[in-house]
């Protein structure tokens, strides 16, 4: 009977424990919003590098189809972004409804400020129908620490 008692004392903090941090790596959504909470960088998304996005972003200046999307907030898009970005709120109430009015058939380069909430933006969009879609890996932040040009 002690024995019993000993292990269940031990076993359901443990089952416990481990729920809540199975739980802990997923993109969540709230109950009072559909705006997806991030909590890791989604990994299966298609994901490039600065160098190659800044390549991406020359090779395609004048194209009308290639769109620069930032999904900072305003004020962190204010603060300084990528010269030609568009900004579209990650954070903001209608974000989805946003991302579902753009043309699917354009190509996204997408970025945020480390690459998670971008991650995540480009798993939205590919969920909607979008096909030409990639996120940009490390976001502004490496984007400027590899010495690359931000416009306010």
């Amino acid at each position: 009977m002690k024995i019993t008692r000993r292990i269940a004392r031990v076993a359901f903090p443990v089952i416990l424990l481990s729920g809540i941090l199975a739980g802990c790596s997923q993109v969540k959504t709230t109950a009072s919003s559909t705006v997806p909470v991030v909590t890791s960088q989604t990994t299966d998304v298609p994901t490039i590098t600065v160098s190659d996005a800044n390549t991406s972003i020359q090779k395609n200046s004048g194209n009308a189809n290639f769109v620069l999307l930032d999904v900072r907030t305003a004020d962190e898009f204010n603060g300084g972004h990528i010269a030609g970005a568009i900004n579209l709120d990650y954070y903001a109430a209608d974000f989805k409804a946003n991302i579902a009015k753009l043309d699917k058939n354009k190509q996204y380069l997408v970025y945020c400020r480390t690459g998670i909430r971008g991650a995540a933006s480009v798993q939205i969009m590919l969920n909607l129908g979008f096909t030409k879609t990639q996120n940009m890996a490390g976001g502004i932040t490496e984007w400027t620490q590899e010495g690359y040009a931000v416009v306010k």
